[in-house]
Formats: structure tokens, sequence, C-alpha cells
């Protein structure tokens, strides 16, 4: 299960009244204190000019409350600088707190002191300091109305304490404040998914999200503007997945993607991953697209929240396409850089398995096509390409050490098994096979057997996962008539959304039915996986019954000869057909099913002084990239654009430019 975001977590309000020094010190014809001048200008949003006033303020004055505040504040939104932030808020707090005292009098500004605990509060939750956010909530709630229900059943829900959290999210659902008792509703949505009980998950996220809904709908006849629902109807989409509502979780997706607002609830992420799933490999590009737009959006502070998850779900993606080279810098950087998990429920760990299972399948995929390239070299090649993927199996090895280390913990095997519920590894469940060569079939089978006794009324539809996963563990004990059986009858149960799941079982069945020497009964399977996913085969390292024969002589001949030593294809008169022709101008290569229907065709221009060999060497790669990716292509642009890296880096620097042009603009005199 993907993990659920916190709501409530854009900019604080900082027009609080009572607030020191919010006014100019001096009268309106003297000089203004650049403290003043700060505080005006971050209020009006013009934070980068803020932080140099403030700067200016801190060298005239250390001691400067206000400049420490807005110095916190602008560092934390601005800049995402965490550390440094809370440094200034805490200086702020203890300086305002020597003139007015831990428990500041009525004639105080108290309401600046309620800010500062609060705003303190939240950033400790974001830097993952969670005993200190529940310390400072205490604080403020000793201190202040109202309490802060919701925020405290957050982190009591990271520290573990479940029953704490669910007493503190119903005081904060029973306030008559709206914002609080969305809070409260928010905070039991990700308790009841940590729960991991499916249909509560799913209705007290929906309950959050109708209140939502219903608030709105009040606003609308006020007068008043919509509050912002991304993050309530994001969980829900989350929660329908969770009982395998697939439509229901992409209508809320959608949903949430229509209300524009600073969160890490990416609903994007969530359509790219089900379209993926789905095999709608266009609707995901598209998805995919729209969620480096949405992330381009966050303020500093909220990017260290979703990138590595974002970079993650991309990789994904990129690994069906073949484009592992891509997707292996991108898996890479989110396992370097993990994300902080202070405003989502998951733990690290849950993110940090998946995410070396990912670059464990994409490590082996790169595997497969040096193979496939080198198996039209010579033999030297060939001997190195053998070498070679000897080295990216060891490569896969501290991956494997991490995986396996992660899920040693008994109530996190049970939750990734138990498919789609809190508290288990995130990754996509079709490559939740690639663990059985990690774990071993014989956890892999004890740990499903659990899940499965554990499910008591599962419909049938989730009994599949399971008997995917046990159709895999026999295929790797060597019972191929078990996992036929069992990958047939997933065919026919599994969800119909989970199209590249079918097309790996398919595979599996395939498979499991050529090693018992029943080629015929493979076939249809074989030919089922190529129509649904054909990469399937490649990131399996399963090859296709297949005859290859050049209908040309010269380069389609030599083309021929290569492709009969490719990993992809296992030489069989009455499998599959590989066809390789010549024509004026083009060279082709097609795979045809053992009917005669064209699966697919790679299709070459020779080059002017091209030897029939480099021509040769061109189309078998044609082929061997046409025939084992989807029928969408990707192209280069394609791939620039969905690496938000980059394109983030300029969004970010353009709004730093454009924020200064502007304020130097609205500052110069009238000439």
């Amino acid at each position: 299960m993907r993990a659920l975001a916190l709501a409530g977590a854009a900019l604080l309000a900082l027009a609080v009244p009572g607030t020191p020094r919010a006014e100019p010190s001096e009268p309106a014809h003297g000089p203004i204190d650049p403290a003043d001048e700060a505080y005006a200008l971050l209020i009006e949003g013009k934070l980068i000019t803020a932080r140099a006033r403030a700067e200016e303020a801190l060298r005239q004055d250390p001691e400067s409350i206000t400049a420490h505040f807005v110095m916190g504040t602008v560092l934390h939104e601005a800049e995402g600088a965490l550390a440094r932030a809370m440094h200034h808020l805490v200086v702020a707090r203890q300086l305002f707190e020597r003139i007015h005292g831990p428990d500041p009098s009525p004639d105080a500004p108290r309401s600046f002191h309620q800010m500062l605990l609060h705003s303190t509060a939240r950033l400790a939750g974001q830097m993952e300091r969670f005993d200190e956010q529940l310390r400072l909530i205490a604080l403020h709630d000793a201190l202040y109305d109202p309490d802060l229900h919701g925020e405290r059943a957050w982190t009591l829900l990271h520290l573990d304490r479940f029953d704490e959290a669910r007493a503190s999210a119903r005081l904060g659902i029973e306030s008559g404040l709206p914002w609080v008792r969305s809070l409260g509703l928010n905070a039991l949505c990700a308790i009841e998914g940590e729960a991991q009980k499916r249909q509560p998950f799913f209705d007290a996220c929906l309950a959050a999200l109708d209140d939502s809904r219903s608030d709105n709908e009040i606003r609308k006849k006020e007068g008043l503007p919509p509050s912002p629902i991304a993050v309530d109807a994001y969980n829900a989409s989350n929660a329908a997945y969770s009982i395998l509502r697939f439509d229901e979780a992409e209508k809320l997706a959608l949903e949430a993607a229509r209300s524009p607002e600073t969160t890490v609830a990416n609903p994007y992420r969530i359509l790219v991953g089900l379209y993926t799933s789905e095999g709608r490999l266009s609707e995901a590009v598209s998805a995919a697209r729209e969620m480096q737009r949405w992330r381009m959006r966050l303020p500093a502070s909220l990017r260290d929240q979703d990138r590595a998850e974002t970079d993650a779900v991309l990789a994904s993606l990129l690994l069906i396409f073949g484009e592992s080279d891509a997707a292996y810098r991108l898996i890479t950087r989110a396992i370097e850089r993990p994300d902080r998990r202070g405003m989502i429920s998951s733990k690290h760990e849950q993110a940090a398995s998946g995410h070396a299972l990912l670059r464990r399948a994409l490590e082996r995929q790169r595997g497969e096509l040096a193979a496939e390239k080198a198996s039209s070299e010579g033999l030297f090649d060939r001997a190195k390409a053998t070498i070679a993927a000897g080295g990216a199996s060891l490569m896969s090895l501290p991956d494997d050490e991490r995986i396996a280390g992660m899920l040693a913990d008994d109530e996190r095997l049970l939750a990734t098994f138990r498919m789609r519920v809190g508290g288990g590894m995130i990754a996509p469940e079709w490559l939740f096979g690639d663990l059985i060569d990690v774990l071993g079939p014989g956890v892999v089978s004890v740990s499903v057997a659990a899940a499965r006794a554990f499910e008591v009324d599962a419909p049938p539809e989730l009994l599949a996962y399971y008997d995917a996963m046990d159709a895999e563990v026999a295929l790797a004990r060597g019972d191929e008539a078990k996992a036929a059986e069992l990958a047939k009858r997933c065919l026919d149960a599994l969800p119909k959304a989970e199209v590249l799941l079918k097309a790996r079982l398919a595979a599996v069945g395939a498979e499991a039915l050529r090693r018992r020497g029943e080629l015929g009964a493979s076939l249809p399977l074989f030919h089922r996986a190529m129509e649904l996913d054909p990469g399937v085969l490649r990131r399996l390292r399963l090859a296709l019954p297949a005859s290859v024969r050049a209908e040309s002589s010269g380069a389609a001949s030599l083309a021929a000869e290569m492709l009969q030593r490719s990993p992809r294809l296992s030489p069989s008169p009455n499998g599959f057909q590989v066809a390789l022709s010549a024509a004026p101008g083009l060279l082709r290569a097609c795979l045809r099913s053992p009917d005669g229907a064209v699966l697919s065709c790679a299709e070459i221009a020779p080059k002017r002084g091209e030897t029939e060999r480099d021509a040769a060497l061109r189309l078998a790669a044609a082929f061997h990239k046409q025939a084992f990716a989807p029928r969408v292509s990707l192209t280069t642009g394609d791939l620039h654009s969905l690496d938000g890296s980059t394109t983030l880096a300029g969004q970010a620097q353009r709004e730093r430019m454009e924020e200064l042009l502007r304020n130097m603009a609205e500052s110069s005199p009238v000439r």
C-alpha cells in the first residue's frame, strides 16, 4: 500500500495579531526597522527579500525575535533547509520566553507564542523528530486552544502508539471546529490504514473526504472559496486500491488532481502506478508528466518529502519500457536520497526495501539487454557478456541483503504478502515474484500461507494474488505441474486491472509447461504474455520458442544467424516465427505467432557505405527492442520530460529570479 499523506501541511498564516514588532517601531516618516520590514515582506510572500532584510536585522541585533522568526520561516518554506530553520525558530522562542516567560501573561503577544510553538512542532514532525514534536504539541495544548488533536494523532501514529493515536483522532473529530475535525478524520484514515483493516480503512478515508466535500458545499453557499481536498481524495484513492476497487481509485485520484494545492499527496503518482499496472502506458506517460508538474509547484520545504517516491514510480514505468539506464539512475538517487517521512504514514524501511527490489530488477534487465546485444557479436564478445552477467548478479547482492534485512521483521514480511495493506514493502505487486530469489521459496511459501490464513473473509480476487505467488514458488521448486495449474487459474481470477501481473503469470505458466515438454500447451500462454507485456520475458530471463529464417540473403541472412543465438529465443520449429527479409532500401525482421499473425516488425534502412554485417547488427538490435517492448514507444524527448530533476532545479531557480525581479520592480522609484 502506498503511504498516506498528512493534511493541513501548507504554509501557516502569518498575519497573527499581537506579533512583536510586527509594525514599524519608528514614526512613519522615520527609518523602518529591518526586522519589521522583513516580517511585512514575509506576510506579503516576498520570501527572498524578507530573508535579506532579516539577515540585515540580525547583523544589527542578533537577538531580534522577529528576525529569527522570519529567517526560520523562510529557510523552512522557501529553501527547505530544515535544520537551520529549526535553529532560528528555537532561538526566537527562547528569546521570547526570556522576556515573557514560558506561559505569557494575557497582555503579552500570546498569539505569536502560539504560532511559534505550532510552527516548531510542525517542523519537528517534518524532520522526523516525533518525540520532540509530541512534547511541543503538549506545551501548545497546555497553554492554548484549540488543542492539536489531529497533529498529536499523526505523531503518535509515527511512534506506533496506535490506541493513543486513535483516541486523539476521535477527540479531533468531535471538535466543533471544521479544520480540527478534518485533521482528526484525516488522522483516523491513516491509523486504520496502518492497522491493516481494509474496509475500515476505506470507510475512514471516505468519511474524511465526504467531510471536506460537505464543508465546501457550505463554503460555496456562503460565497467563500473552496477548501483544498487533494489530500483527502488522495488518501481515499489509496484506500480504494487496498480493497481492489481500481476504477474508484482512479476516479478519486482524478478528483484530487482537480484540487491543485501544495501538498506531497501527488495524485498523479497514484495514477502513474495504476496506469502502469493496467498496461495503459500512454496514459501512464501523460500522468508522469503531470506528476512532475505537480512537484514543481511544491515549496522547497516539501520537496524532500516525496522526491524518492516520485523517482521510484517513474523508474517502475521506465522498467516496463526497457529504459533500464535512465530508470537505474532514478532509483539509485531514490535509495541514496530517501524521503523524509514526517508527513506520510509509512516508514523508511517500507520504501527502502521496495526501492532495492526495483533496482535489483533493473540490474537484471540491464544484464539481459547486454546479453541480447552480445549474442549478435563474435565469440569473444559473447564471453565478455557472460562474465558481465555474473558481475551484474554480484552487483545486486547489496540490494538482496538490504531487502532481506528489512523483511526480517515478521510483521513487515506478513504485511508485504497480505498485499495492499499498511506496514509492508512499497512496490508494485507485479514485481513481488522477484522476492523468491531474494528470500528463498521456503520463506515466501510460509509467508504467503500466513497471509492467506489472515485474510479469513477475503474475496476471490485477493486470494488470486496468493495463488500467483504460489505459482512462482512452485516453478522455483521445480513443481512445473502445480505452477502451470496455479498460473492458469490466476489468469481468470485476478482483477482485470492487473495486466502486468497477468502477463507475468502467463509467462510463468508457459515456462512451466515448456519445461514439462508440453510445448503446444505453452504457446497460447507465451502468446498472451507477449500481447500483454512483451518485456516480461526479458525481466524473467525467459526465451520464446521460435524458429528463425531469412527470406533473403545478405544482411537479412546474417541477422538471422545472430538472432538464432539470442537469449530471448529458443529453437523450436513449431513455435513462434521470426522472419527476416530485404527489399530495396529496407531490411525487416518480423515476429509472428504460431498461427502466423504478425505481432511486431522492426525495420531499418541500410546506410550508405555500411557493411552487411553492420546492417545485420542494427537489424538484430532493432528486433530485440521492438519485439520485447511495449507497443507504445517512448522517445528521447519523453525521457527528458519525465525525469523532473533538471526541470525542478530550473523551476526553483526561475522562481527565485522572478521574485527578485518582481521585488526590484516594486521598489524602484517612479521617474
